[in-house]
């Protein structure tokens, strides 16, 4: 009968450490650095990518299919940069799908300068990208350029934000509203992300229910006002089926509109005095 000889399989240590086993001992901040590098490494690409998908556009060619890549390259960079904390390209890319959706979608129905425009949003994303790399945190130049940017795309001189889902009853009401006072909003449909836009976008005033599901009405209102940077004139309006309001005054909101049969009317009551203030 043969004898079966068991094979020693323990690795000596002959100290070389392997790729594999030095990332298994890596820290999570060590991970969450290196998977930053390689964002800020492969942005230039990406941004390049871009181009070539509205230069196409541009030219006609393969308009839907290029449009519809060009909207997805802009969402997962919208996504990514917030996942490793680049908010400012979280607040560019937010800004650059709204656009795209609203002047780019129609072959047929495209703006005289809309191709100039997205261009223009590029060559912000390139501006951060150099200053993202040199670690720079003051950006208050590109929020500048966003703001500019904004107004000279939009028709309406007046930017409100509404938090909450779009397929809500009251969040149609809404809707309504700002299409009848001809607001430009955008909709935002958590209030973390409400307040995260916030801080890097330009907006006049924001619309929020008191019962948010990741953030109540009043925390965001005070969040807001608290983080708020000097000459910012943000008005915010709080909906509520309930008109009991215990924070303090500096930091309630400028209206409380109540979900009532009048609602429709005293919202946009509200956003009209907003629209006075600005003029």
């Amino acid at each position: 009968m043969p004898i079966l000889i068991k094979e020693n399989t323990r690795k000596r240590d002959t100290g070389n450490t392997s790729k594999s086993e030095k990332t298994s001992t890596m820290s999570t901040e060590d991970i969450l650095l290196q998977l930053k590098e390689t964002y800020l490494a492969t942005l230039p690409n990406r941004i390049e990518e871009m181009e070539a998908k509205i230069l196409a556009m541009e030219e006609g060619h393969a308009y839907r299919d290029n449009f519809e890549s060009l909207y997805r390259n802009v969402h997962s960079l919208k996504g990514s940069g917030g996942t490793y904390g680049f908010n400012i390209i979280t607040s560019i890319c937010h800004q650059m799908e709204d656009y795209i959706s609203e002047a780019l979608s129609d072959a047929n129905n495209i703006a005289t300068l809309a191709f100039d425009n997205i261009f223009k949003y590029i060559d912000i994303l390139k501006d951060t990208q150099v200053l993202l790399l040199t670690n720079s945190e003051n950006f208050q130049g590109i929020e500048a350029r966003l703001k500019d940017l904004k107004g000279n795309v939009q028709d309406h001189k007046i930017n409100g934000m509404f938090v909450g889902q779009a397929n809500n009853m009251y969040s149609q009401i809404c809707i309504q509203v700002f299409d009848e006072a001809h607001i430009h909003c955008t909709i935002v449909d958590s209030a973390l992300g409400a307040l995260q836009r916030s801080l890097h976008e330009h907006f006049d005033f924001i619309v929020t229910s008191k019962e948010n599901i990741d953030l109540s009405g009043p925390a965001l209102i005070a969040a807001l006002k608290l983080n708020s940077r000097k000459g910012d004139k943000l008005k915010t309006i709080m909906t509520t089926s309930n008109p009991g309001h215990n924070t303090c005054e500096e930091l309630k909101p400028d209206f409380i509109v109540l979900k009532n049969k009048s609602f429709d009317a005293n919202l946009l009551k509200a956003i009209e005095e907003i629209k006075k203030s600005h003029k």
